[in-house]
């Protein structure tokens, strides 16, 4: 079984959409202003595009930290400072890990966290990784 989508709320269409676009995601479905489905683009090696869709929740904006959805691009940094300088909320600027990963997190219109991430080789095989009898 392989993850293929994840979707989160959305309060405001346009901004949403916009959000999502600076990151750098394909829009693929444009239902305003109920829904919208992105194909996030794979860096060199990290194998087949995935989806990620936005949908309408009756306008009530999100005031929790999870859920957060992760993007993983090896230009954290990067994204963290083309998305600042679009005036979007960076919850935390990129640090380093304990667990290997660079991540930030940035708030979307809807109040969604977003981690922009880069786990390389740790995201799957850290060195704490157990071996399931399956």
């Amino acid at each position: 079984m392989q993850m293929n989508q994840a979707t989160l709320p959305l309060v405001n269409y346009d901004e949403s959409v916009a959000f999502y676009k600076a990151l750098g995601l394909r829009l693929i479905v444009d239902a305003p202003p109920r829904y919208a489905r992105f194909e996030c683009l794979p860096e060199a090696g990290q194998g087949e595009p995935a989806t990620f869709s936005i949908a309408a929740n009756g306008g009530e904006a999100v005031d929790a930290s999870y859920p957060a959805i992760y993007f993983e691009t090896p230009e954290v940094d990067k994204v963290v400072s083309k998305m600042k300088a679009l005036d979007y909320e960076i919850v935390s600027q990129p640090e380093d890990k304990s667990y290997g990963w660079r991540e930030a997190v940035i708030l979307d219109p809807a109040g969604n966290r977003v981690r922009i991430y880069w786990g390389g080789k740790n995201r799957r095989f850290p060195n704490w990784r157990i071996e399931e009898d399956v």
